[in-house]
């Protein structure tokens, strides 16, 4: 069991670990550790967390995850909150969530087509590498607050 201070470095996957909070330090609330990769490294296989979620928070550079089988980028200063593996429901969706769903999906739909669009694509690409964002999160969140730039073309 690591303790607070711990170094596992794994020259496989190319990443290094330093735990900061165990679950001795938090009375099992908690592990929190800094995970430093080196360009094209190995992440982990595939998992799920049945009882707690995982935070990503991109401190410099760049860094992939797989979420539900798609591949996502985060840059320095974002964010990525994994929740904890849903128990299965045979319940039906409320209206409200199926809203939700629809919503998001229309926002992903949304920012596929503003990034394969050439002019458009090429605004949201620079926007993000100014704001150091993902082109994607800004073009879904562009959809979200009302700006849906490919209506107006």
């Amino acid at each position: 069991m690591p303790k607070a201070g711990d170094v596992i470095e794994n020259p496989i996957t190319t990443d290094r670990i330093i735990f900061r909070k165990t679950w001795r330090d938090t009375n099992g609330e908690l592990l929190q550790f800094d995970n430093y990769h080196k360009p094209g490294g190995i992440g982990p296989n595939p998992h799920f967390h049945p009882l707690q979620e995982e935070t990503f928070e991109v401190v410099e550079g760049t860094f992939g995850i797989t979420r539900n089988g798609q591949e996502q980028f985060l840059n320095s200063g974002e964010k990525a909150i994994i929740s904890k593996r849903p128990r299965k429901s045979n319940a039906e969706p409320s209206p409200a969530q199926m809203a939700q769903r629809e919503r998001f999906s229309l926002a992903n739909a949304y920012a596929r087509a503003a990034l394969a669009d050439p002019d458009l694509g090429a605004l949201y690409q620079e926007r993000a590498a100014n704001q150091g964002k993902s082109a994607f999160a800004l073009a879904r969140t562009d959809y979200f607050n009302g700006k849906d730039f490919l209506s107006k073309k």
